[in-house]
């Protein structure tokens, strides 16, 4: 009696959990979660629990929403299903948009057909969800020209959380925490605020909605460069005052029964990255406070001075990316030369870490260049881009990540390149492949499952391997993305 009440009581929580217009009811197609599929593919070793089995809808949207003047379309799972779909009103449950589903081919692992369901035609704001007689319904959404603000302003908020704020000694404390709790890197600190000031420079129209959509003024700073004043005090610690070299972290140690803080050596990949942060940062905020920008300045100025001696020590791109800032900062003819003469080795990388950021600054130096390697760096940027998007077109799912961590970053990454390219020269299919990324993250993937802890319908949990909000620099890279979309969305408006 005890077992059967049990599994009553499971059955009634599960059906209360998964009704309502924001969640899906049990449906006949509908897989548990297993090794072979669903949340726990996400890893060889799943950290994703659940106390009840989540039964994943046949058809999956991005659960914040979509954009309502944008390409919309939500991707359903079934074997031999009724080729239409309907768009239905959350409140009303009126059919608002009736289309037929397209065929994407056979999923390898369950043997069901994937199906693509476009939208994008029906562009009345609200919030609706998407129902098939014979798989269901999905998780609700919203359609809207502002549907990814709030998730720009809650991430932004979110990087708080990752501040140190237990060492409150004056030679150390401050600095996101980064991966291991007890060390905060310099480089990955550098790192995570290079890629929100890259947002802000290329769409700084969008940071105004995280002033509360109020408009900066010379006297008042946007709110992503006062978020980052924290993150520059913490960088002026690490930087040695004898030598201008900077500190490659800061290390938590026990001591008694309290800890101690020790900066650790100094370190040249932290110098350049260091030089990179504080010259970008000082070049934007010079209009706001010349006091705190000079300060920045003449700490970049000491650090490449200081990694100039040890050149021959230094990693290629670092010196390169450090060069690079310096140049666009001060328009010294000295800083393009090294520019130049590096370039020339570094073509055959990869685009990205340090020599990703360091073309970048020098493509949107307003001195001077070489057109000639502009040329040359547009084309590595745009070939890597069309390799990223021809790997995501031949996916089903229009991504080329799985749900998994590397993945996960890897494509976070590759975003970076888009992001820059479709900026420079804009491209409606690299502006539809970024927000496909966009919708992945958010429920349109696998799992049915949104990858940001707290977000949407269902999500990860914060501890999960593949949550977005566990990091400073996958947060950073995600705000990247959505001040792209939002960005792109924005400047087509005034267009018109």
């Amino acid at each position: 009696m005890k077992k059967a009440t049990a599994l009553l009581l499971i059955l009634m929580l599960s059906v209360s959990l998964l009704t309502g217009c924001g969640e899906v009811p049990l449906i006949p197609d509908a897989v548990e979660a297993t090794e072979e599929d669903g949340v726990d593919r996400m890893e060889e070793s799943p950290i994703i629990e659940y106390t009840v089995p989540r039964s994943i809808p046949s058809i999956l949207v991005d659960q914040e929403g979509y954009l309502k003047d944008r390409f919309k379309i939500a991707i359903f799972l079934g074997t031999d299903v009724d080729p239409h779909f309907s768009l239905c009103r959350c409140d009303t449950d009126e059919v608002v948009y009736s289309g037929t589903l397209e065929s994407k081919g056979e999923e390898e692992q369950t043997g069901r057909t994937l199906y693509y369901g476009d939208f994008t035609e029906y562009m009345e704001e609200g919030e609706y969800y998407v129902h098939h007689e014979q798989l269901g319904r999905s998780y609700s959404f919203s359609i809207s020209e502002q549907v990814y603000h709030p998730l720009l302003v809650t991430l932004h908020s979110t990087l708080k959380d990752f501040l140190e704020t237990e060492d409150t000694s004056e030679e150390t404390s401050g600095g996101f925490m980064t991966g291991d709790p007890d060390r905060r890197s310099t480089a990955d600190n550098c790192k995570v605020a290079l890629t929100l000031l890259m947002a802000y420079e290329l769409y700084p129209s969008v940071v105004e909605i995280l002033n509360g959509n109020t408009s900066s003024s010379d006297s008042v700073p946007p709110v992503i460069l006062q978020e980052l004043l924290p993150i520059i005090s913490f960088l002026s610690k690490m930087q040695d005052a004898t030598t201008g070299g900077v500190c490659a972290g800061v290390l938590k140690r026990p001591s008694g029964k309290d800890f101690t803080y020790i900066k650790e050596e100094i370190d040249l990949e932290a110098t350049a990255y260091y030089v990179a942060v504080m010259a970008g940062f000082g070049y934007l905020y010079q209009k706001y406070d010349y006091t705190i920008a000079r300060g920045c300045l003449q700490g970049a100025d000491r650090a490449w001075k200081y990694l100039s001696k040890h050149q021959a020590e230094a990693e290629e791109a670092d010196y390169y990316m450090a060069a690079a800032q310096m140049y666009r900062t001060t328009g010294t003819y000295s800083y393009r030369k090294v520019v130049e003469t590096a370039e020339k080795q570094l073509l055959e990388r990869d685009m990205e870490g340090s020599f990703f950021y360091g073309s970048y600054f020098y493509l949107i130096t307003k001195s001077k260049v070489n057109i000639d390697i502009c040329s040359e760096l547009t084309k590595k940027l745009m070939s890597d881009a069309e390799k990223i998007a021809g790997k995501i077109q031949s996916s089903r799912y229009t991504t080329q990540t799985g749900l998994e961590a590397d993945g996960l970053d890897k494509m976070l990454q590759d975003m970076q390149i888009m992001v820059v390219v479709n900026y420079t020269i804009p491209n409606y299919e690299y502006a539809t492949v970024i927000e496909n990324q966009l919708h992945y993250l958010l429920g349109r993937n696998e799992s049915a499952i949104c990858l940001m802890a707290g977000e949407g319908s269902v999500s990860v949990k914060p501890a999960d391997s593949v949550n977005i909000g566990a990091d400073p620099m996958r947060i950073a890279q995600t705000c990247a993305l959505i001040t792209e979309v939002i960005g792109q969305m924005m400047e087509k408006i005034t267009e018109h």
